[in-house]
């Protein structure tokens, strides 16, 4: 059996290596899997570091932190909800520097 699930924004898959933090904990590593207007899924990470509802920082290298609030954990997954939504050109960036895409490519936006 399928279930169809009807997601609000595009998730655009990305790989990046990006660090979580809590303020009184030292950054885990993970693996930036997905990224959308309002959140991010972050694989290959320890979740039992994490509590749901949490706020977090997700260091991206080559970005100022985005802050957020874990929503869901799973084995070795992580969803967050940024606090301040991307508008449509930084997550536009966002995706290129995550792809390795230069700025003189076209995209192809191929979302999950």
């Amino acid at each position: 059996m399928s279930i169809l699930v009807i997601r609000q924004h595009a998730r655009y898959a990305v790989c990046r290596r990006a660090q979580l933090s809590r303020p009184d904990s030292k950054a885990v590593s993970g693996l930036l899997v997905e990224l959308s207007v309002h959140g991010c899924r972050l694989g290959n990470i320890d979740e039992r570091r994490f509590l749901l509802d949490e706020t977090v920082t997700l260091k991206i290298p080559g970005f100022d932190g985005f802050e957020g609030q874990v929503r869901w954990v799973g084995e070795g997954v992580v969803g967050l909800r940024f606090r301040n939504p991307f508008r449509s050109a930084a997550l536009e960036r966002l995706i290129r520097a995550c792809r390795g895409e230069t700025q003189n490519e076209v995209p192809i936006r191929a979302y999950a």
